[in-house]
């Protein structure tokens, strides 16, 4: 679940995925809508499948494991190949580093298999073996010269969540 406090215009607004389905609250007229996951996330280079995917896993299959470089680092190229033509890509390439174990980038690819979009990792800093900070730039191929840059930090892993909260119910009860 997202819940969005800035910019103002988008505060009492939420996203939540359950299962295939990706459900917005519009707080501000009071209606929740459903969207698709190839959906542009908050008018961005990322799709709403790129913020709420919890698990590859999930919707993906690993096809193959590769061992190749990346920017002279030692890395793991992973193929994954989409279970459904409900998720934004058709296959995504991941790159993850050999040592770290940590993801370094990744290309995403269309169902006619033409490559759309390039998240770069630039920064990730681990404090205590937990993540707490994060910097990524989506790449748009289609759009040449775009990008978005995110910052994540201050990250908080609460022990005990209750899956209650991640329902329709309390994404429209949350934002108020």
């Amino acid at each position: 679940m997202a819940l969005f406090t800035n910019p103002p215009i988008a505060r009492r607004q939420a996203q939540l995925r359950l299962g295939d389905k990706i459900l917005i609250y519009l707080g501000k007229i009071n209606r929740t809508i459903e969207v698709s996951a190839k959906a542009a996330f908050a008018e961005s280079d990322f799709t709403e499948e790129d913020v709420l995917n919890a698990s590859l896993g999930y919707y993906y299959d690993l096809e193959k494991v590769e061992e190749t470089e990346l920017n002279g680092e030692k890395v793991l190229k992973l193929n994954l190949k989409s279970r459904s033509k409900k998720n934004a890509y058709y296959r995504i390439e991941s790159f993850i580093n050999e040592k770290t174990l940590l993801p370094v980038k990744r290309n995403y690819y269309s169902f006619s298999n033409q490559k759309i979009r390039e998240l770069q990792v630039d920064v990730i800093k681990k404090e205590g073996g937990k993540i707490q900070y994060v910097h990524l730039t989506m790449y748009n191929s289609l759009r040449k010269g775009t990008y978005t840059g995110v910052t994540m930090q201050d990250f908080e892993f609460p022990k005990n969540l209750d899956d209650r909260m991640f329902t329709k119910r309390y994404m429209e009860i949350a934002t108020q």
